[in-house]
Formats: structure tokens, sequence, C-alpha cells
């Protein structure tokens, strides 16, 4: 029995990393437009993760019962609901969504209690090094195509900056971890020069929600080693090396701006430039929350009905009687097509206006639970330097991310992002760890 159990639990990990990786691997492919596999690769994800979930169903069905499943259970029902009551049609991309979710639900989130702690970490280590090798690949070839077409905006090669920079800031939570586990020096530098390179192309991505995310995500870590006091760190000398650290990549970045067509001023322009920070996000939240309350403020106009439903209300009754003074026309226009596409740029306004207030509740009960979670590990649980240093990933995974939705859908939603399969891994290590 001793064996079976050992077994079961050994399925378990090897399960979840499998999914994990190819999720990973999907991300990659979808994020490269030369490569054209049309949706197979999100069909073979799906198809495992089914056989998995069906495996586990048959041998640990009591997996299905963690805590945090309830959540899956209710968000999946709010999904379902939602589209029954709006009629909305379930098309190839509402079915991926609601597959996706469950995946996230109950394969990357799922920890069985019985899994040793050091296995489980041994599992995050392998996932790490496989994504932060292939990120940091990724990044350098979209800093060289970005200097081939000279183009001053890092974007990737998918040629959108914001979401290529919502993976670096996830990519350096990770290489900061493997900075910190890895033993052998030539390991730790190369760490090192990938977390600069990360920094570097985040900073020339101009994506500000990243900077304010990695900002705030600092502030945790600093509070996780001012509260914890840990005696085997010298604070002297890591404050030596951060400060080191950040003038190198600041002199780095620099020297960039200087010799090649990657613009430190128009990068700190932008930054720094109020006009169009919140304007047209400010239309596009003010004619869907309008929107909202105009239709099913319980269940939601459901995923696949969000554009039609926003697009009636915005032509019909939005253009007719708002009046909205704006420095730019076509900006406004433009804010008003991104609103009808469903593209929210808040995750909390696209959950209210897709599932109402049913499917925020549970959301937002799903995102406090887990920050319950890492708070009483920060206080209790790091007893030792493994810990220490997942929490200051979980910092950039998990911290980092939630700063960042509230200024797109970088989870949730964008199934096809590394962001958002590590924001969901971090809920379930988190959730693990606290027991």
């Amino acid at each position: 029995m001793k064996f079976l159990k050992n077994k079961i639990l050994n399925s378990i990990s090897i399960d979840r990393k499998i999914v994990v990786l190819l999720l990973v691997f999907e991300c990659f492919i979808k994020n490269i437009p030369q490569i054209n596999f049309s949706n197979i690769p999100i069909y073979i994800v799906c198809f495992i993760s089914m056989l998995v979930l069906i495996k586990r169903f048959i041998f640990n069905r009591n997996i299905f019962f963690q805590r945090q499943n309830i959540f899956g259970y209710l968000f999946i029902l709010s999904m379902i609901i939602t589209a029954i009551l709006n009629n909305a049609v379930f098309n190839y991309n509402n079915l991926v969504l609601l597959v996706i979710h469950i995946i996230m639900f109950f394969i990357v989130t799922n920890f069985d209690d019985r899994e040793n702690k050091d296995d489980v970490i041994h599992e995050f280590v392998i996932i790490a090094r496989f994504v932060t090798a292939l990120h940091f690949i990724y990044c350098i070839a979209s800093i060289l195509y970005s200097l081939y077409i000279r183009d001053y905006e890092i974007k990737g090669l998918l040629g959108y900056s914001y979401f290529f920079s919502y993976n670096c800031v996830t990519v350096v939570g990770l290489s900061l971890f493997m900075l910190m586990y890895e033993k052998k020096n030539v390991l730790k530098f190369f760490y090192l020069f990938n977390l600069m390179i990360h920094l570097i192309t985040i900073f020339f991505t101009q994506a500000r929600a990243s900077y304010l995310g990695i900002f705030i995500a600092l502030i945790f870590i600093i509070y996780i080693l001012m509260h914890n006091k840990i005696k085997w760190i010298d604070f002297e000398l890591l404050k030596k090396y951060i400060f080191a650290f950040l003038f190198i990549t600041i002199i780095i970045t620099i020297v960039l701006s200087l010799i090649t067509e990657f613009s430190l001023f128009k990068v700190l322009s932008k930054v720094f430039t109020t006009k169009n920070i919140l304007s047209w996000r400010d239309i596009i939240w003010d004619a869907s929350l309008l929107a909202f309350l105009s239709g099913n403020i319980v269940f939601g106009a459901s995923i696949g009905g969000l554009p039609k439903f926003l697009s009636g209300f915005i032509d019909n009754v939005y253009i007719k009687n708002v009046s909205y003074n704006v420095y730019d026309k076509s900006a406004y226009n433009s804010a008003l097509g991104i609103a009808k596409s469903g593209y929210l740029h808040n995750i909390f306004i696209q959950q209210l206006c897709s599932y109402g207030i049913f499917g925020m509740l549970i959301m937002i009960a799903f995102i406090v639970d887990s920050i319950k979670e890492y708070i009483y590990i920060i206080k209790f649980k790091i007893t030792n330097d493994k810990f220490l240093y997942l929490m200051i990933c979980f910092s950039f995974t998990f911290i980092a991310q939630l700063v960042i939705s509230f200024f797109d859908d970088n989870i949730f939603y964008n199934i096809v992002y590394i962001c958002n399969v590590f924001f969901f891994y971090s809920i379930g290590l988190i959730s693990y760890l606290s027991k």
C-alpha cells in the first residue's frame, strides 16, 4: 500500500509538471508568428490534460475536493450559467477558455497534501530552469529583431510589447529564485545576466503597468526580509549587491540607448507623460461599467456575448448620451473600438461585465484567499532558505501580475501567456506551502 501511495503521489507531480511545461511551450509557439501550427498545440494540451483529469478521478479523486478547487467549480459554473442565460454560442474560443480554466484550477493549482515539500520544490526548479532558459533565447531574439527593424520599442516577435513585458516580469521572478537557489557560480552568473536582460527588456517595452507591478512586488520582498530577519542573510552585503546590480543595469541601459535604436529619452518621455496614461482606459472603463449597469448585473453578458452586448450599448446609447472631453478624437474612437471587442484592460471590470456580481465575487474571494495564505506563509512558514527563495519568486509571479491586472487582462482571460500559467501555479504552491 505504501508503494502504491508513493507511485500515486509521484504520478500527480509528473502529470502537473507535464501539463505546465506543455502550457508554457504552447505560449512560446503562439508568440512566434513565423511558426504557424494553427490550433494544433492547444488541442494537444487540452487532450493530454483531459486524460490527466480522468486518471486523477480514477486513482486520486480526493484531490478534487481541496479548498481552492471550490473556487474552480464556482468559476466554471458562472461561465456556464451566464452563457445559458445570454444564449451565447460556445464557439472555439469560449470552449478553449472553459477547458483551460478547468486545467488551471484542477491541475496547475492542485498539490496533494501528502506530497513531499522537497520534491515539490525540486519540481518547481525543473520548470523554472526550462522556462528561464527558453525565454532568455526568446528575449535575445526579440531584442535582435527590434534592432533589425530599427524600432526603439521592444515588442517581442509577436509585435505586442505589453504582454511580452508581462511574461518578462514572471521570468524575472523565476530568475531571482534560480539565482538564489543555484550553488554553482557559472549558473549564478547566467541567471544574473538573464535577470539583467529581462529588466532592460521590460524597460524598453514601455509597459508602465509592468514598472508598477515590479515596484510593488519589491516592496513585498523588502517586507518579507525585514519581517523575518533571516539570520543567514548578510543584509549589508545584500544591499551592496542590489545597488551594484542596479547600477550596472542602468549603465547598460544608457549605453544601449546611445549605440542602438532604443531611445532612452523617448521611453522616459512616454513614462512621465500624463496626457495619455489613463485617458483612453478611462473611456473603456466608463463605457463598459455603464453598459454593465444597463444589463444583467447579477450574471453579466457572458464572455461569448460581451462584444455584441458592448457594441450594441456603445452604438445605441453611449455615443448618443455621454459627452466626453478628450484631447484626441481618434483616441476616443479607438478606445470605443477596443471596448466593443470586449478587451477592457482591467481584469476586474472584465469579470464584472462578463459574469456579473456573481462571477466577480468568486474571483475576488479566490484572490483574497490566496493573499491570506501568502501573508500566513510570510509570518509563520518561512523556516529555511528554500521557502524564502520561493516567496521572493512569488512576489513577482503573483503580486506583480495582480497589480498589472488593474490595467490589462494578463490573467484569467489571456490563456496563451506565461504570466497566466504561473499566476495559477504560484497560487497552487502558496496554498500547498501554507498547510
